[in-house]
Parts: C-alpha cells; sequence; structure tokens
C-alpha cells in the first residue's frame, strides 16, 4: 500500500487502524515510502489509555494520531445515516441508524478526552453530528482540554446550527472528498435540497473550520485530485452535478488536502506546507491543478512524490 499511496501523490496518511507492528517492520526494512498517523482501534486503544501513551507519541514517520472512528451511525451511501427527518418513500418513516446511546457515548468520550486522546467518531447524518458535539462538550466542561481538535469522520449532512457548534467546539470535520466524482448515482436517493448541506465544505471554510479531506478509502478512492475535482466542481462521472453551492476553489482544495490534514492530526508544525523547517515532503506534478480545467484535476499525473528530501516514486 505504501507504494500505492505515493504513487498518488500521498505523502502522509492517516490509517484508521490496521498492523502497528507490520508497519513498524515495514519501515525497520525501509519500505515504508509515506508518513503514518496511526488511527487506533480496541484493543490497541485501551493498551494506549492503560499505558499512558496520548496522541502525539512517537515520530515523524510513524504518530500516534487520533482514536480510529467510533461509529455513530450508518452509511452514506447505504442511506442509513442517522437524519432528523425521514427518508422519502419509507413507510413507515425511516430516519436512519444509530448504533448508541447518547449516555455511551458521553462515556466513551469521556475516557478517551481524559487520557489525552484525540477524539474522533463516525457520524454522517445530522443527528449523529449532534450526538457527537453534545459529549464533546460534556467532556470539555468536566476535564477541560485546551485544543483538543476533536475530529469528525465524514460529518456528511450538517446545518447552520451544527456548523456554529462544530466552530464553537474546536472540531475538524472530515468530509468525503472523492465521493462527489465517484459516487454521483447515490445522491438522487437523497436530493439537490439535501445534497445542498453534505459534504459541506464550503460552509465549513466560510465559518472559518479548518476542514481536511476524508476518502473513506476503501469504500472511496484514495487519490486526492480526484478528491480535488470533485470538491471544485461537485460534478461525478455520470455528468451530474449536486450540491454546487458547496464547490469550493483549486487553492482551497489543495489546503484541504495539505496543511489543514496535518492540522487535523496536530502535526502542522512539521508538515502541509513546503516551509522553511519543515519536512522535506513533496510532489511534483505535470501540470498545475490551479490553472487547468477543473474537470482535468483528476488526470494530471504525478510525475515525482518525495519524503524526507527521498524520491519514493517517479514516472
Amino acid at each position: 500500500m505504501s507504494k500505492a499511496f505515493v504513487r498518488y501523490g500521498l505523502t502522509s496518511v492517516h490509517h484508521e487502524g490496521g498492523d502497528l507492528a507490520a508497519l513498524q517492520a515495514v519501515r525497520a526494512r525501509g519500505d515504508l515510502l509515506h508518513r503514518v498517523s496511526y488511527e487506533a482501534y480496541p484493543p490497541f486503544l485501551d493498551a494506549m489509555i492503560a499505558g499512558g501513551l496520548e496522541t502525539g507519541f512517537g515520530d515523524e514517520w510513524i504518530w500516534l494520531g487520533a482514536t480510529a472512528e467510533h461509529t455513530i451511525d450508518g452509511s452514506f451511501s447505504e442511506r442509513t445515516l442517522a437524519r432528523s427527518t425521514p427518508y422519502p418513500g419509507r413507510t413507515p418513516p425511516y430516519y436512519g441508524n444509530t448504533t448508541q446511546t447518547q449516555e455511551a457515548l458521553d462515556a466513551w468520550v469521556e475516557k478517551v478526552h481524559r487520557a489525552g486522546i484525540q477524539v474522533n467518531c463516525h457520524a454522517n447524518g445530522d443527528v449523529a453530528i449532534a450526538m457527537m458535539l453534545t459529549a464533546v462538550e460534556r467532556a470539555q466542561k468536566v476535564f477541560p482540554v485546551r485544543d483538543a481538535r476533536p475530529k469528525i469522520t465524514h460529518c456528511t449532512l450538517i446545518n447552520d446550527d451544527l456548523v456554529r457548534r462544530i466552530k464553537a467546539a474546536g472540531a475538524i470535520p472530515a468530509p468525503f472528498t472523492s465521493y462527489a466524482y465517484y459516487n454521483p448515482d447515490k445522491f438522487k436517493f437523497y436530493g439537490e435540497e439535501l445534497m445542498q448541506r453534505c459534504m459541506a465544505f464550503r460552509s465549513f471554510l466560510d465559518a472559518g473550520i479548518p476542514v481536511c479531506a476524508g476518502s473513506d478509502y476503501d469504500p472511496g478512492p484514495f487519490a486526492p485530485l480526484m478528491g480535488m475535482q470533485g470538491m471544485v466542481t461537485r460534478t461525478g462521472w455520470n455528468g451530474e452535478t449536486w450540491g454546487a453551492n458547496q464547490r469550493i476553489t483549486a487553492a482551497e482544495a489543495l489546503r484541504v488536502n495539505t496543511l489543514n490534514g496535518a492540522h487535523a492530526s496536530r502535526e502542522e508544525a512539521i508538515k502541509g506546507s513546503i516551509t522553511a523547517g519543515k519536512l522535506a515532503d513533496f510532489v511534483i506534478l505535470a501540470d498545475d491543478p490551479l490553472t487547468v480545467a477543473p474537470d482535468r484535476i483528476k488526470d494530471i499525473q504525478v510525475v515525482r512524490t518525495v519524503t524526507g528530501g527521498r524520491t519514493v516514486y517517479e514516472t
């Protein structure tokens, strides 16, 4: 996978789970070509808490990041996300699924928060996002932590009040990026009115929220240039455009995929931009994503990927 990541121009990846010992072995033999922010599932998360390991332990190659996504609701693609209005055409009315009570979520978030580990929850629908924010707000009241940066994986369906609460909590949304291009055949089941509030990069940026990129790999492709194109055009492979009000510029999409991603894993001091004193990680592209036609961004060739000053992929 490391070879595949750098081939597509990824120098750092937030890994949800996986075998940490295997990652260390890959690194030891010199085959880890990208940097890892490791997001732990139980039982390793439980071991971190018991052993006093906090977010930020490690080095610039393998870094203990947020938790892996703690699931609160269902799926966008499968139409099971928890929403405040019923899905159309369902009798009796169906509002999607939540996976736990507010009380259970409160207890989990507080436990992780007190342990100095960055909270990360899978919350797609507006109901699930509100549940997470309620748990985070409660945890901060009982045990205040400065700049906690709780991460909301997917954070798909929003409204104005949720945007306000996300901003106030200092939370980091990580919406789907490549879905706008890759999954447009699913959007008709939600409709244009609702899609104007989904994958809401424009709303987050306008509110001053440092939203980051979420590929949802492997359900979604991890190709960052495909993600950028979807964020800029909101047009899918089938030519359909949904939620055009949430379009962002190519420059904004580039920042979401770079510096904002580093900020989400608390690594913006060492990565995310080509800046003196930061790690020598960068990509050379065959064309400029800021100036090519927006519908050609995904087709730009990655010419070279460099991590730590070393060329790890070259055409």
